[in-house]
């Protein structure tokens, strides 16, 4: 299986907004649905992930099959985790669902994730999801490997030693990162060649790792990364909005720099600041495309696909002494032109 597919659920920063003037790009927060190797793998899980649920569920109707899913956690803000107790496939014993995250408080994302779905902020506890089968944290320096035959996600040391039809299947990397409050992972998921970067919430910052950043990513196929402000309203220049520089999100040209730092083959632009109506989405747009040609709005439903890379071209045989090469054009003559040899080049 060779498809290798991002599905965006939710491009909304910092809240839900479902308001009319939000309808093209929708008002969900934080969620991405990757599909490859056989294996779903979610980033984050904002409020959009609860509409991701249906689909799964949905699916594994169709084809008769519990749902098998992994998501990965960059950090434990509101807005990348309140869709957690509504992602309804985690509440059937027969489906297997594994998280991880980071360690951001030195107790263990086990512990913290716990602690974020439990009374009184909700009435369950994460032990009574019973379609959650794992919880670990995401280690610096590790490959989670998903799909391609394993009977579930393996985390180890990414200098490990290959494991049999390891080019199958899905492999996750990560950088942990100061370039947001309280810190952050982005992740590096690759497969048969091709690779994306989810780095949602950063604010570039060269004393905190913005070259370091460069070369986690460097030639990426797909970059997805946070433009939740417009540069005026970043420097505190917009009307009766405060600056919000040092908040931990970029404005258009930061992400388009990281972009052109990181040689990547394609930008996404999503967690958009819940004020920004359609028209100003639309303007980042533009902008971005001052900088980074090769720049896409994310929307709701957005599918974008990353071809699996090509095989080699067999190299052409050594030509043989004894070879003619001749002009095929000499072919398709008119047999009134057509010399009685063929021409050689």
């Amino acid at each position: 299986m060779t498809n290798f597919t991002v599905t965006f659920w939710g491009v909304r920063g910092s809240r839900p907004t479902p308001v009319f003037s939000h309808f093209r790009y929708g008002g969900n927060t934080a969620c991405i649905e990757i599909n490859a190797a056989g294996h779903t793998l979610i980033l984050d899980a904002g409020s959009g992930i609860a509409e991701l649920s249906h689909a799964l569920i949905q699916r594994a109707r169709l084809d008769n099959a519990p749902v098998q899913a992994t998501i990965l956690f960059s950090h434990l803000h509101h807005d990348h985790t309140e869709g957690l107790p509504f992602f309804f496939p985690a509440f059937n014993p027969r489906n297997r669902i594994n998280l991880y995250g980071p360690d951001l408080t030195g107790d263990g994302f086990p512990h913290d994730i716990s602690t974020i779905m439990a009374p009184p902020h909700f009435p369950l506890e994460l032990k009574n999801l019973h379609g959650i089968t794992g919880v670990q944290d995401f280690l610096p320096g590790h490959t989670l490997l998903l799909g391609g035959g394993l009977p579930a996600p393996l985390l180890r040391p990414a200098a490990a030693p290959s494991i049999p039809r390891q080019e199958d299947m899905l492999a996750v990397s990560a950088l942990r990162s100061r370039e947001h409050p309280n810190d952050i992972l982005y992740y590096r998921i690759a497969y048969r060649g091709r690779s994306l970067v989810y780095a949602s919430d950063r604010e570039p910052d060269p004393l905190r790792g913005a070259d370091e950043f460069a070369r986690f990513a460097r030639q990426t196929d797909l970059l997805i990364h946070d433009a939740q402000y417009t540069e005026a309203h970043y420097f505190g220049l917009q009307p009766d909005t405060p600056a919000t520089k040092g908040w931990g999100h970029s404005y258009t040209k930061l992400a388009c720099k990281a972009a052109l730092a990181a040689e990547a083959r394609q930008l996404i632009l999503t967690h958009y600041d819940p004020l920004y109506d359609d028209a100003t989405v639309d303007e980042i747009g533009r902008r971005a495309q001052n900088w980074f040609g090769n720049t896409v709005l994310a929307y709701e439903g957005l599918r974008v696909e990353l071809m699996p890379q090509p095989a080699p071209p067999r190299e052409k045989p050594a030509a043989h002494p004894a070879d003619v090469e001749t002009n095929p054009d000499w072919l398709f003559l008119e047999p009134e032109t057509k010399p009685s040899h063929p021409p050689t080049e």
